[in-house]
């Protein structure tokens, strides 16, 4: 599934890490990445529901409901703020991009089929979980 971008990406970022070390660490880059993901994600999907162009942004919020209904919550050590739990999805995301376990399509397919945008988030999520083999893992801040 891994797309010419996603192989640069891959290259640009040097990711060579276990994913279950890196896609949650101190490292920004990831979450930067999966926040612009996320946010085009949801925008391409409702300028599609709605026939209208979008420029959505999801919020913490959002974000945070989807980490918990998808499971990664409790991947997770506990004493974790939104904002930590926000960046934990969206480096999921973007490392799931970049590693080719999920497309940009795909995610836009799964949020059509979803009621809304958080679970869309939630489903997205979920795949992501099950394809990069997320286990017990915890965020590192430095």
């Amino acid at each position: 599934m891994t797309d010419d971008i996603a192989l640069r990406l891959k290259e640009a970022l040097k990711l060579q890490l276990h994913p279950t070390i890196y896609y949650l660490s101190s490292d920004k880059r990831l979450s930067k990445l999966g926040d612009a993901i996320i946010n085009y994600i949801a925008s391409v999907s409702e300028t599609i529901r709605g026939g209208i162009p979008m420029g959505l942004r999801v919020d913490n919020r959002t974000l945070t409901n989807a980490v918990k209904a998808s499971g990664l919550r409790d991947r997770l050590s506990h004493r974790r703020d939104r904002h930590m739990l926000g960046d934990a999805a969206e480096a999921l995301i973007a490392y799931s991009f970049i590693q080719g376990v999920i497309t940009i399509e795909e995610c836009v397919d799964t949020m059509l089929r979803s009621e809304s945008i958080q679970g869309g988030m939630t489903r997205i999520l979920g795949l992501a979980i099950e394809r990069v083999g997320v286990t017990k893992c915890d965020l590192h801040r430095n």
